[in-house]
């Protein structure tokens, strides 16, 4: 694989570094690592053979053609996966941007290049069996990178860099620049990350499908949330907030 040990030391000096050819799932191996004793972790590997996204879904991973990194963290007993997902994704979108990728953010945890899926990010707990808090947070990003063949399901709904215009994506150069991103805005608080992340997020004053997990059905995306959820009107004119739920343009399957 083309990651260099040293690089990424340079730009992660915390905790351990693992890299693999192929596992099943860099975030299942960072759970692993976390009941093993491992505190501090960066994981990267060059394929997945079980990639998994929000929701229980599968992120397609073949060797050599993506970025499949896990950051394992301490966190505090007041840890809040949703403030650590937003803040990756400003932080992802930013290290996309400076390869030269228009890239935008649909809530909560997706990176769209127009109307097509170039990342996605994962944040997980894990929970002490002793006190019932989270002790650590597990941040998965996976980012498509090469025009490998995507599964026929996810042709018309995938991008990847190279056919955004980077001709030859340097994934080693694109993981340490996710971890300066993530640096920089490693002291900030939700409040803080909230005006980053509404200037890139997408749908914002459209009508879009919201999915509840009850019901689907169409509302205009009005803000996002102080806690980082959404505000949406609904086709009654009335208001509602939602933290866990899914957007989708309406004409489409995102």
């Amino acid at each position: 694989m083309d990651f260099s040990y040293e690089k990424l030391r340079a730009a992660y000096r915390e905790g351990e570094i693992h890299l693999y050819d192929s596992i099943p799932s860099t975030n299942t191996e960072a759970r692993a690592l976390c009941e093993r004793g491992t505190d501090r972790a960066l994981l990267i590997a060059d394929g997945q053979t079980a990639g998994r996204g929000r929701m229980g879904r599968s992120f397609h991973s073949p060797v050599g053609a993506g970025l499949y990194m896990t950051l394992l963290t301490p966190v505090e007993c007041d840890f809040d996966p949703a403030s650590l997902t937003l803040t990756a994704a400003v932080a992802v979108r930013a290290a996309v941007a400076s390869m030269g990728v228009c890239a935008r953010i649909k809530w909560v945890n997706d990176i769209f290049v127009g109307t097509r899926k170039l990342a996605g990010i994962l944040a997980e707990g894990v929970v002490s069996k002793e006190t019932g808090t989270v002790t650590h947070a597990i941040l998965g990003i996976g980012i498509n990178c090469t025009a490998a063949a995507f599964p026929k399901e996810l042709e018309n709904i995938t991008t990847c860099l190279q056919n955004e215009g980077v001709a030859h994506p340097d994934r080693a150069a694109l993981a340490v620049s996710i971890l300066e991103e993530m640096g920089k805005r490693s002291r900030l608080s939700l409040r803080e990350i909230l005006p980053e992340y509404r200037t890139y997020m997408l749908y914002l004053g459209q009508k879009v499908m919201l999915n509840d997990f009850q019901s689907e059905r169409p509302v205009t995306l009005l803000d996002i949330t102080e806690e980082g959820g959404i505000l949406v009107q609904n086709a009654d004119e009335t208001t509602s907030a939602h933290r866990t739920a899914e957007v989708r343009i309406r004409d489409a399957g995102q």
